[in-house]
């Protein structure tokens, strides 16, 4: 076992941490627990633990964290769902609907013969219209 995988049990301790921050409301701390989740992660899930560190971003209204935090995901792995989700959310958010619907795209494209009432893909569908009409 390596040291981080050693330690791999402060990872979801601080990751319980932020869950229990971003309920109460807490983004501040959310983002704060998350950059400790950060210190003892991986390559394989830093991706994973960075995606959810843009949300206590976002959810705190730091727009340009959150959007680097997902730009930083995709830049490692340029598929991954929930990071190009919220990267087109973020885009659209800040008033860039041309992004946002760049960004969407390529996931509606990955997500082609996803079913139409999963939770995310409904949140999709949602945002690309709502960049449509800006």
């Amino acid at each position: 076992s390596t040291v981080v995988e050693g330690l791999a049990y402060r990872r979801f301790y601080y990751n319980l941490l932020r869950e229990i921050a971003l309920a109460g409301g807490d983004a501040a701390r959310a983002v704060s627990m998350h950059t400790a989740v950060l210190r003892f992660s991986t390559r394989l899930d830093d991706p994973f633990f960075r995606t959810y560190l843009g949300h206590a971003y976002f959810a705190r209204g730091d727009y340009v964290h959150a959007r680097s935090e997902f730009e930083r995901v995709l830049a490692v792995n340029p598929s991954y769902p929930d990071a190009l989700l919220d990267l087109g959310e973020c885009y659209l958010t800040e008033g860039d609907p041309a992004k946002a619907t760049t960004v969407l795209q390529r996931l509606k494209d990955l997500w082609k013969d996803a079913d139409p009432d999963y939770r995310l893909n409904m949140k999709l569908n949602q945002l690309l219209a709502r960049a449509s009409r800006r």
